[in-house]
């Protein structure tokens, strides 16, 4: 059997079920028809606000309605923490995601290209692939954990501006303002049963028609009354009973929501009251003074009330003239000269009555009567000329010429033209006038200066451009995705043989350092770690402009050039060190070594990898390449089989060291 509890808390205005097993499906449909919501981490059914079918819901089910004793913070208290744990668990996955895309990486630097051709090409588009989606997977979870973040920390803010005084008070009279709108529709539909009960009293042959004028006449009553009045299908007798209970059942309906809203009105007042109240309550605002919006000390020019009480006051501010008396947090009492400002502005200009043509004539008594029952007739300002300076005059509605405003004489009303401009004022001294009527220039308009707080501004602390972290760089990554590189004859030097040619080049601080066919980068690899990026001046060249650009974005320190070395370095200054994997196909690397070795300055020394042909093959460059070795004083090295397994081919391999001489030792040959 399940059992229900329910509960209703009045600083969210949220109802509550609790249900001790699932629910069966006539009792979910009937909770989710009502409004709830599951909420699964609460393990608890919310309904987002207080409905009067949803209280009886509750009751239907729990028997009772509990309060909930949980503050608004104590709940966003909860909520922080139950997202924070949400926030703990996507950081774990994010942090998993990114060790597992660093231990693939460990063996691909990211920005790595895939090498079409080559061997390592079906291993690297795989490789590529894996660490995309676990790139994309920890850029995943790191969204989502700051999300969650975010979350948790809303929650909070959330709380404490709900129990700010300023907007408790604006709940306040929004909670007011529907009590009107309630009490309002219990009073409507109370008049209206005192009219329906009024038929039964009138003969059996006469009800019909008098209830049928009422269905016609009155806003409320039952739907479809009318209809069946006027068509015969309903007698007197009948409709006023209907009615009558329609509107009885509208009086309950909307007596509920006001003892409802009392109680809601009962608990934030005293909450209110608690905290304090506003500041605004403590003063005697007049105006004429000063109150403190914002940063900004706005004169008040009228001060609106409501039961007795200040609610909202007119001001000088700047884009919203009424401000609700929440918003105040400072008064000052009123000046003399802005007193005697604030009374000009109010004063109203003189009300006139006077024929033109045109003009609706009527009488006083019409003119008030139309004023209570229809909102079509004004008292419009009419703007000074050089006859007539500015004042009033009643005007109304009308539709010869398309429902404009037209003015209105009271006929039984004394007659008042508007003042001539320069004329003297009621009750001052006569003369005659000294001016011309045009030559008197208008009053000038009222100003009040503006009047700024220092203490009350916000100064803001200088906002320090964040670092970006390792996700954010690889989203970045993500949208730069794979580079993809045709090099079908490139056999990578394996990172141990790169550091030795290094060491063996004797590397110093201040030397000129040439890489041919510099390729994934290994040697400029084993020349950072070595220390020379920061000492030395390097320059690479590459053909591939694909692998070109690789080299660039990775090595910033290194000149780069993208062109066929063989046609590289006719106007470029000798170096002092060369390191070099140059290609071996069809002898390329006896050409590409020769043609570095006159590269080199006096004194340099050149190290390269070569196949191992170049110590047996008999062909003429072969032979003048051995010749030059033994010229230079040069040695060649045997490399162990296997040194470019890992590379992708068994080819036999050698190292070539070749030495140029200096200046001095050239003269003592």
């Amino acid at each position: 059997m399940t059992t229900f509890t329910a509960t209703y808390s009045p600083d969210d205005n949220k109802l509550r079920l609790n249900a001790s097993t699932r629910l069966d499906a006539a009792t979910y449909a009937r909770v989710k028809e009502a409004g709830f919501a599951w909420a699964p981490k609460q393990e608890q059914f919310i309904a987002p606000m207080w409905t009067p079918s949803r209280a009886d819901l509750c009751i239907e089910l729990a028997g009772e309605i509990e309060d909930d004793d949980r503050s608004l913070m104590e709940r966003a208290e909860e909520r922080a923490d139950r997202f924070g744990e949400y926030h703990e668990k996507r950081s774990a996955d994010a942090e998993s995601a990114l060790a597992h895309v660093h231990r693939i990486t460990d063996g691909i630097p990211l920005g790595q290209p895939i090498l079409v051709g080559h061997h390592s090409e079906k291993h690297a588009r795989k490789d590529a692939e894996r660490i995309e989606s676990g790139m994309r997977r920890a850029v995943d979870a790191f969204e989502t954990a700051e999300y969650w973040k975010r979350r948790a920390k809303s929650a909070i803010a959330h709380a404490k501006y709900k129990e700010d005084a300023g907007v408790r008070h604006r709940r306040i009279k929004g909670l007011e303002a529907d009590q009107r709108k309630q009490q309002k529709t219990v009073d409507d539909h109370e008049s209206a049963v005192r009219t329906w009960l009024k038929v039964p009293r009138y003969e059996w042959d006469k009800q019909t028609a008098l209830a049928t004028y009422l269905a016609g006449r009155m806003s409320v009553g039952a739907w479809g009354t009318y209809s069946a009045l006027h068509d015969g299908h309903m007698h007197g007798d009948t409709a006023w009973r209907v009615s009558v209970a329609h509107c009885e059942t509208i009086i309950a309906h909307a007596r509920r929501w006001l003892d409802h809203i009392a109680n809601r009105l009962e608990y934030e007042r005293a909450m209110l009251d608690d905290a304090g109240g506003i500041a605004a309550q403590a003063f005697d605002i007049e105006p004429g003074g000063r109150v403190l919006i914002g940063a900004e000390w706005c004169v008040v020019l009228r001060v609106n009330k409501s039961g007795g009480k200040v609610v909202s006051v007119t001001t000088t501010a700047r884009y919203v003239a009424v401000r609700g008396i929440e918003e105040i947090k400072d008064y000052r009492a009123p000046d003399p000269e802005e007193a005697a400002k604030v009374a000009a502005v109010q004063k109203l200009a003189p009300l006139c009555n006077y024929r033109t043509e045109g003009c609706i004539e009527t009488t006083s008594e019409d003119w008030k009567r139309w004023t209570r029952c229809s909102d079509s007739y004004f008292v419009d300002k009419v703007a000074a000329t050089p006859e007539a300076v500015e004042h009033r005059r009643r005007t109304a509605c009308s539709s010869a010429g398309g429902w404009k405003r037209v003015p209105v004489f009271l006929t039984d009303a004394k007659e008042a033209l508007p003042p001539k401009p320069g004329a003297p004022k009621k009750g001052a001294a006569r003369g005659p006038w000294t001016k011309d009527p045009a030559d008197v220039a208008p009053p000038a308009p009222v100003t009040f200066a503006r009047e700024i707080e220092p203490s009350a501004l916000t100064s803001r602390a200088p906002v320090t451009p964040k670092a970006p972290n390792e996700f954010e760089q690889m989203r970045e990554s993500l949208r730069a995705g794979v580079h993809v590189v045709s090099a079908p004859q490139l056999f990578p030097t394996p990172p141990e043989l790169a550091a030795r040619m290094v060491e063996a080049a004797g590397i110093r601080s201040g030397m000129r350092i040439l890489e041919p066919s510099a390729g994934t980068g290994r040697l400029l690899d084993a020349l950072r770690n070595a220390g020379a990026m920061h000492t030395c001046i390097i320059r690479a060249v590459e053909v591939n402009r694909g692998m070109a650009d690789n080299l660039t974005q990775r090595y910033p320190g290194v000149i780069v050039d993208c062109k066929d070395f063989l046609a590289f370095g006719t106007q470029c200054a000798p170096f002092d060190a060369i390191v070099m994997n140059p290609p071996f196909a069809d002898g390329a690397d006896v050409a590409h070594v020769t043609h570095a070795a006159g590269l080199l300055a006096p004194g340099g020394r050149l190290v390269a990898i070569m196949s191992a042909g170049v110590t047996f093959r008999d062909d003429r460059k072969t032979r003048e390449f051995r010749a030059l070795v033994d010229r230079m004083g040069g040695s060649i090295e045997a490399l162990p089989a296997g040194t470019f397994d890992n590379s992708g081919t068994g080819v036999q391999t050698v190292l070539v060291v070749l030495d140029r001489a200096n200046a001095a030792e050239q003269e003592a040959a």
